[in-house]
């Protein structure tokens, strides 16, 4: 369980997705926003699963968190589309994890996500240079390293791999 934050931007992060990871990824983000949601009283999407996540609750504890969730999920999903010719059976939950979105999440504004991977990948907040925020330099690295055996895109390698 996990997202891979590979840009702030979520449709860039999801083209920045190796193959392997897109219908993946779509899922556990419906997976984590149907959570969420059902923390919240909601009563649709995915029954609850692995509620004590970090990742999981970070995407439930505020409306900003949950959006950018679903718009990741929403540009995996044209992702899968494109790269695959066909779409995936998560999509058809986006509807219905919109409304939780506008119903039931509490606006708190952003905090940065948990980065869910090994200490050495972890760049210190204070230390961040560029134009990206430090969990997207963190989890480019964590993915161009210990995800490299999953890579292979159909739509051109990041640069930043």
């Amino acid at each position: 369980m996990n997202i891979f934050f590979l840009d702030d931007d979520p449709r860039l992060s999801a083209k920045y997705h190796a193959d392997k990871h897109v219908g993946k990824m779509l899922l556990e983000a419906c997976q984590m926003m149907s959570t969420g949601a059902r923390r919240h009283g909601f009563d649709g999407g995915y029954a609850s699963a692995y509620a004590n996540h970090p990742m999981t609750i970070w995407v439930g504890d505020s409306k900003s968190h949950y959006n950018y969730a679903w718009e990741l999920a929403l540009a995996l999903a044209i992702e899968h589309k494109d790269r695959f010719g066909k779409g995936h059976a998560s999509q058809n939950l986006l509807p219905t994890l919109s409304v939780a979105m506008h119903t039931v999440m509490p606006d708190k504004g952003w905090r940065n996500p948990p980065r869910c991977m090994p200490d050495e990948y972890k760049i210190p907040y204070d230390t961040c240079e560029g134009i990206t925020s430090c969990h997207v330099q963190s989890y480019r690295d964590y993915y161009a390293k210990a995800k490299a055996h999953l890579h292979g895109w159909r739509n051109g390698i990041p640069t930043w791999v």
